[in-house]
């Protein structure tokens, strides 16, 4: 029923811009509005979007928040279908990872600091970097960012969904520190 009236409703729209002039400019799909194809990237893009709630919610150091992010993180993770990973080794590589996940969210609830969660919080980063590298994603884009100024100048790296730099390990002392470093488009 969405489709058919948007279809109408664009109809409607090149209809009138015809009739005044210039063309109308192309119309832009956002794939992800279609959905990940199968269960295995529907439970991935799950993960993904709980994870950014929690990046959200360090950048702002809400710590509340993050440990709810954390459980729906964890529910995410919960019957992950590796089944449909043919290759034996990525399954592997894939099921290790979720279990190192697993582990890092657990100790993410457990630290009662903002030090000790930013440290859990890198460690789910980089695990959940490592998880999309393996399995993959649909109709995504993800950013890696890096401040190279968190946890004493060493860095640490984080995901986010769009380029703008928000930062969960300065949070707002320096939000905006950092850069780019990858953009994985799926």
């Amino acid at each position: 029923m969405k489709i058919i009236f948007t279809a109408a409703l664009l109809i409607l729209l090149a209809a009138c811009h015809s009739a005044q002039g210039p063309a109308a400019p192309p119309i832009v799909t956002d794939l992800r509005t279609q959905g990940p194809v199968d269960p295995l990237h529907a439970r991935m893009d799950s993960l993904l979007q709980a994870y950014y709630r929690l990046k959200n919610d360090m950048v702002i150091f809400d710590t509340v928040g993050a440990d709810s992010d954390v459980i729906l993180i964890s529910g995410a993770i919960r019957n992950m279908p590796l089944d449909s990973i043919r290759d034996t080794s990525k399954k592997q590589l894939a099921q290790s990872g979720f279990s190192s996940l697993e582990g890092e969210l657990e100790g993410f609830t457990g630290e009662h600091s903002n030090e000790g969660k930013l440290e859990e919080f890198q460690m789910i980063s980089d695990i959940t970097y490592d998880l999309i590298k393996t399995v993959g994603l649909k109709y995504q884009t993800v950013y890696r960012q890096f401040c190279p100024m968190a946890f004493n100048d060493k860095g640490a790296y984080w995901l986010s969904d769009r380029q703008k730099i928000e930062n969960p390990y300065l949070g707002k002392k320096m939000p905006d520190c950092g850069e780019v470093r990858e953009t994985m488009k799926y």
